[in-house]
C-alpha cells in the first residue's frame, strides 16, 4: 500500500521556510505549501482530491480547514513561549496595546500582559472577512500604540498604519506537530491495510454478506451480496 501522503500548509512565508528546514532535520516525508486563511482552504482541498491523508497547519488556517475537508488536519499549537517572545522588550511599556488574532493563537496573552505589567485590549477574531473592521474598531474606540497577533490580526492592524508583531511558531511546535501528522498517517496506513484484508476474505465468502449502519444504510456488502441484488 503507498505512503499516505502529508501535507504542511503554512499561513505565512517564515513559517513554511522553518517547516522546510524541520522536515529536512527530521528526515521526513512532508509537502510544505503557503496559504492563509481562504487560501489555505483552496491548497487543503487541492491536496485531498490529490489523495493526501493528512493535513498540518496553524491558527485561523487550521480552524477553516479542520471545518472544510474530510480528512483529518493535526494543529500547530501555539506556545506561550511564542506568544512571550512577542512582548520582548514591552517591560514597562506605557501605551496601550492590542491583541488580535483567533483564539487558538492569542490564548493566555492577557496572562503575559498582566505579568508584564501592560495595558491590553483583545480581540478574538472568528472570520476571516471581518477582522480589519474588528481591529478598526478597536483603534477607534482606543488609542491603540501597538498590535500583537496571528496573521490576520497583525496584517490588518500594519494595513492601517499601526506597529504590528506576528506570533510565530517555533522549531519545536512544528516539529511535534509534523511527529504526531506522521504517527496518525502511519496509522490510517495501518486500518487501510487491515480494512483491506477484511474485504479480500469477505468477497471469497459464497454467501451474500451486506451491514448496515445504525440508519439502516448500507456501509458494507461483497461481491455475492452485489451479484444477488
Amino acid at each position: 500500500m503507498d505512503t499516505i501522503k502529508v501535507v504542511l500548509i503554512a499561513p505565512y512565508i517564515e513559517l513554511l521556510k522553518i517547516a522546510e528546514e524541520v522536515k529536512r532535520d527530521l528526515n521526513l516525508d512532508i509537502i510544505v505549501e503557503l496559504g492563509d486563511l481562504s487560501e489555505g482552504i483552496k491548497v487543503a482541498k487541492e491536496w485531498e482530491k490529490k489523495g493526501a491523508g493528512v493535513i498540518i497547519s496553524r491558527g485561523g488556517t487550521y480552524q477553516m480547514i479542520k471545518e472544510a475537508v474530510s480528512i483529518p488536519v493535526v494543529e500547530i499549537k501555539v506556545s506561550p513561549y511564542d506568544i512571550l517572545r512577542q512582548f520582548h522588550g514591552l517591560i514597562g511599556f506605557k501605551g496601550m496595546v492590542g491583541v488580535a488574532g483567533y483564539k487558538n493563537v492569542i490564548y493566555g496573552c492577557e496572562v503575559i500582559g498582566e505579568v508584564l505589567g501592560l495595558s491590553l485590549t483583545k480581540v478574538i477574531i472568528e472570520k476571516e472577512e471581518e477582522a480589519p473592521h474588528q481591529v478598526a474598531a478597536v483603534i477607534a474606540e482606543k488609542d491603540v500604540d501597538l498590535f500583537i497577533g496571528d496573521t490576520i490580526g497583525a496584517r490588518s492592524a500594519a494595513r492601517l498604519g499601526l506597529k504590528s508583531r506576528l506570533i510565530t511558531s517555533g522549531k519545536e511546535s512544528i516539529a511535534n506537530a509534523m511527529n504526531e501528522a506522521v504517527r496518525l498517517a502511519e496509522a490510517l496506513k495501518s486500518e487501510r491495510a487491515k480494512a483491506e484484508q477484511i474485504r479480500v476474505i469477505v468477497d471469497f465468502v459464497h454467501d451474500g454478506i451486506v451491514a448496515v449502519d445504525k440508519d439502516g444504510r448500507i456501509s458494507i456488502y461483497n461481491k455475492m451480496a452485489e451479484k444477488i441484488f
